[in-house]
C-alpha cells in the first residue's frame, strides 16, 4: 500500500536563503515578520523551515515587489 506522507517537507534555512538570493540573517527576519515556525532535528545543527513556509516568503516578497512598482 502506498501512503502519501502528511509530514511537511523541510528545507534548511541556508538552502532557502540561497534559493531566494538573500543571506541567512534576512531569512531570520522573514521568519520573525511572517511568524514562521523554525524546526531543528536531533543531531543536526541546522535550522529548517517547511517548504510551504518558503512559498509564503516567496509570495510575500512578490507582493512587496508589486507594490513598489
Amino acid at each position: 500500500m502506498n501512503q502519501e506522507s502528511t509530514e511537511p517537507t523541510y528545507i534548511a534555512l541556508e538552502d532557502a536563503a540561497k534559493e531566494l538570493g538573500v543571506n541567512r540573517s534576512t531569512m531570520y527576519y522573514y521568519t520573525k515578520q511572517l511568524t514562521i515556525e523554525t524546526k531543528k532535528f536531533p543531531l543536526d545543527k541546522r535550522t529548517y523551515i517547511s517548504r510551504a513556509d518558503l512559498d509564503r516568503i516567496k509570495s510575500a516578497r512578490q507582493s512587496a515587489s508589486d507594490r513598489r512598482h
